[in-house]
């Protein structure tokens, strides 16, 4: 019988019980892993100008490649959408100049586009890089009454 070396072992038992205790955390609604789930109250304290409008969070970063892919994506999704409230967050300077935004939301991986509907509800998350037709679905989901 082969040893595991006790580092590895340890290694391999605290990955273990840490994915144990973020699955258990995010079982409820797998869409918020890599966000927080702030509530209607929260969305409309840190962004007055959600109110009643559908709202788009784009999290993202100049350092991240998924995040500089998704920019073409973006850009013809917001033109076909001018009614949209749409906010582009960069995350390395989101503590400073939008720190309301981050505390509320406290992303833990970009690109992240955050899909709130006018009653201030968190309607949809996307994750990484997605084609323009998974962002569109995302926003007529958002949309619905």
């Amino acid at each position: 019988m082969t040893m595991i070396p006790r580092r590895i072992l340890a290694a391999l038992i605290l990955m273990a019980t840490l994915m144990g205790i973020i699955a258990s955390a995010f079982a409820a609604d797998n869409r918020f892993i890599g966000l927080r789930h702030a509530s209607p109250a929260e969305i409309h304290d840190a962004l007055p100008s959600s109110v009643k409008r559908l709202t788009v969070i784009d999290f993202s970063s100049v350092l991240c490649l998924d995040c500089q892919k998704m920019k073409p994506v973006l850009q013809k999704f917001r033109a076909a959408h001018p009614q949209l409230n749409f906010l582009a967050v960069d995350v390395n300077e989101g503590p400073r100049k939008q720190a309301a935004l981050m505390r509320t939301f406290k992303p833990l991986t970009v690109p992240a586009l955050v899909f709130i509907n006018a009653q201030g509800q968190i309607i949809d998350v996307l994750y990484n890089y997605q084609a323009l037709d998974v962002v569109e679905k995302a926003y007529h989901n958002a949309s619905k009454p």
